[in-house]
């Protein structure tokens, strides 16, 4: 056993050598940023504390250095340069990484997420096509050696995670010892984030390593050819029966039909690229590659109708936005693999990465452009409903409810996706509380986004509390709309009511006592977000008649709308002394 283990550090000290000479900068990023993340795991903090954001935001410019550097090797590798020139292309990555922080990713959002998503995709994509961006020949076997690697990795990564845990859990159980469920997570970001890099990089084809189409996995080759392909056949032909009912009862199709056709195209496209070097091994495959191209165009024109009919309808978002341009890019593949007798496919991953990068960043990114048309399209709005005089908004006589609804899901998609100051037709300094003022109804989109949502809780352990004068206790976790509690005990019972948030202590058939919660929110309401709340700060006191109560929450959460406090839900302790 001993030997084994000893032979298994060898080899993994082994490709730790072999990764870092090879890729120093990339792994010291990785390292760096699962540093960064265990720090996360292990502070206390609030949704709103400042620096958990700023310790994320830095997580993820450390993250994204690796597939940068990554990229900025293998150039290094496939050109020749002077050392000096080496090394001011090093350090131009920093001043990338740099800029990216500072400029795009000013605070975590959604916008943020997305186009950290496209600009991570385009690195990775860039990595595995420069080393072929010249020699575009078997770039193919190139990307399945390192899907291959990075499925063996993981696989490989995955055994490794469980037998760690299961030595700590066995040593914790064994030895009664009280380790922390964060430690679990420590050894997840250590194993993903190093140990799997570490192990994938070390075994990257260099330059010049010839590849062959007999190298073929046959794992994946067997997959492809007899599980993959003929799914592919029978799932298309589903396509085109709906496609022959919709030509039939002359209905088109709505937004879901244009997912299904366009993530069916992406996994066709993949598909033929893996099997393109192995094209000529078999006839079914040869047919495959040759025919299905051809085969998908008249699916991929039923998709456009379906997202033209919503964008039509509703203008463009960036989720339309982006089933249009990966639409582009299929149609685009499929055009080039059935008329091009000699393909490049390196230009597949290139297009792929040049699409993400456009799509999110600059003038025709899916953001600009959305917010153009969302413009467009309440200008178009206001107009019809005669609320549009000299460029400035009047409230309207009369508006039908789908109008306001209409109005009121743009104002909704800019609250939410970028900011009111971007939908220009609104006057300077709107907000959400200004609606009825400005535009004569309240928000109508069946989501009130005017609420200031808190959350109020403690991250302490209650402690001792001395309970020696009180008679009863009731312990509750509420949750809006579930079912009511009621407890009893002798001729006491205590009920709390969903629909008025009020709790109350019935003697007999008497009503003794009567809180509602949202008032107890109401005096809480100071501690919202903070990190650091006693659990002494969230107990709450209260006395009628005689009647003394302690409440001890260990949170409750709710929203304040127009100066008032709703409690959604809360878990708590009540003690009750009576007179």
């Amino acid at each position: 056993m001993l030997t084994k283990i000893t032979k298994l550090t060898k080899v993994f000290l082994n490709k730790l050598v072999a990764s870092t000479k090879r890729f120093p900068e990339a792994l010291l990023f990785a390292a760096a940023a699962v540093v960064t993340a265990i720090i996360i795991n292990h502070m206390n903090f609030s949704y709103t504390d400042p620096l958990r954001e700023q310790l994320h935001r830095l997580t993820m410019i450390l993250a994204l250095g690796v597939p940068v550097y990554l990229s900025i090797r293998v150039l290094l590798e496939s050109i020749r340069l002077k050392r000096s020139q080496g090394i001011t292309v090093l350090l131009s990555g920093i001043l990338i990484l740099s800029g990216y922080y500072f400029i795009f990713l000013k605070e975590i959002n959604t916008i943020a997420a997305i186009r950290y998503t496209a600009a991570s995709l385009a690195l990775y994509l860039a990595f595995t096509f420069i080393p072929y961006f010249y020699k575009r020949d078997k770039y193919e076997l190139y990307v399945v050696r390192l899907l291959t690697k990075l499925f063996t990795t993981y696989l490989y990564s995955i055994v490794l995670y469980l037998g760690l845990i299961a030595i700590l859990f066995t040593i914790e159980q064994l030895f009664t010892l009280n380790i922390t469920y964060k430690l679990y997570f420590d050894i997840f970001l250590i194993v993903a984030g190093i140990f799997a890099p570490v192990f994938f990089l070390a075994d990257i084809p260099k330059k010049g390593e010839v590849l062959l189409a007999e190298d073929y996995p046959k794992v994946f080759r067997v997959m492809l050819q007899y599980i993959v392909m003929p799914l592919l056949i029978a799932y298309s032909t589903v396509l085109y029966v709906y496609f022959g009912k919709i030509i039939i009862t002359r209905q088109w199709p709505q937004g879901m039909v244009s997912h299904l056709v366009l993530w069916f195209s992406i996994i066709s496209t993949t598909t033929i690229f893996l099997v393109y070097q192995i094209k000529d091994s078999s006839q079914w495959t040869k047919t495959f590659a040759a025919f299905f191209p051809k085969w998908i165009l008249p699916l991929l024109a039923m998709m456009f109708i379906a997202i033209g009919i919503r964008i039509n309808a509703y203008g463009v978002t960036e989720s339309r936005y982006f089933v249009v341009a990966a639409g582009l890019w299929v149609l685009g593949c499929m055009l080039y693999l059935s008329f091009w007798r000699s393909c490049k496919n390196t230009l597949l991953a290139i297009s792929v990465a040049a699409i993400a990068l456009v799509s999110t960043f600059g003038p025709l990114s899916a953001f600009s452009i959305s917010k153009y048309s969302q413009n467009k399209r309440f200008e178009g709005l206001l107009q019809e409903y005669g609320m549009l005089q000299a460029g400035e908004i009047v409230k309207p006589q009369q508006i039908s409810d789908e109008g306001k609804q209409s109005i009121s899901s743009i104002i909704s998609y800019f609250h939410y996706r970028h900011h009111l100051e971007d939908l220009t037709l609104l006057p300077k300094g709107f907000k959400l509380e200004n609606m009825e003022e400005v535009l004569g109804f309240r928000m109508y989109d069946g989501i009130d986004v005017s609420r200031n949502y808190f959350s109020i809780y403690t991250n302490q352990h209650l402690g001792l509390m001395d309970i020696a004068d009180y008679d009863f206790f009731a312990s509750h976790s509420y949750y809006r709309y579930s079912e009511p509690l009621i407890a009893e005990e002798g001729e006491f019972s205590l009920s709390l009511d969903r629909e008025t948030n009020q709790l109350k202590l019935i003697k007999g058939a008497e009503v003794v006592y009567v809180k509602a919660l949202d008032e107890i929110a109401k005096a809480l309401y100071q501690y919202n977000g903070k990190s650091n709340a006693t659990a002494k700060e969230l107990r709450y006191e209260d006395n009628a008649d005689g009647i003394r109560l302690l409440y001890q929450f260990k949170h409750i959460n709710g929203y304040e709308t127009d100066g008032n406090i709703i409690v959604d839900s809360a878990e708590f302790y009540v003690f009750i002394k009576y007179k």
